[in-house]
């Protein structure tokens, strides 16, 4: 089965207040955010209605991943730190996706003591018969 990515988006910024615009997701597609962000003790517990998948810690840089199936209405992803941070973030909506949602792979880069950016949103989404 092809999956096609129909929208993507990234955001980034040095705040407590994270969020990504989501454009017009179709109903039953699958959304994954990747979010990354330094200096935190901790990376923020899934939005309702999404799912953290991973969440993964390299000394001072952290990593995570959210996702749900699309009801139609989202419009933002937002979640708050514990602390201000740089962070980046980004999503992408996968269509034609059917199965058992496992993320296995990201890519991203920090590029200093003082910010973090991405090197795009990596996530595989596979389809587990």
């Amino acid at each position: 089965m092809a999956y096609s990515i129909p929208h993507h988006a990234t955001n980034s910024g040095s705040s407590t207040s994270v969020s990504v615009t989501i454009t017009s997701p179709a109903s039953g597609n699958l959304l994954v955010v990747e979010l990354f962000c330094l200096n935190v003790a901790g990376m923020p517990a899934a939005p309702s209605g999404w799912t953290i998948q991973a969440n993964d810690t390299a000394g001072t840089e952290k990593q995570a991943s959210y996702w749900k199936v699309s009801n139609g209405t989202e419009t933002t992803f937002s979640v708050t730190l514990a602390v201000t941070s740089p962070w980046s973030c980004s999503y992408l909506e996968v269509a034609g996706f059917v199965g058992t949602i496992t993320l296995d792979q990201w890519s991203w880069a920090d590029s200093g003591s003082t910010s973090v950016s991405h090197k795009g949103v990596g996530s595989q989404a596979h389809r587990v018969p």
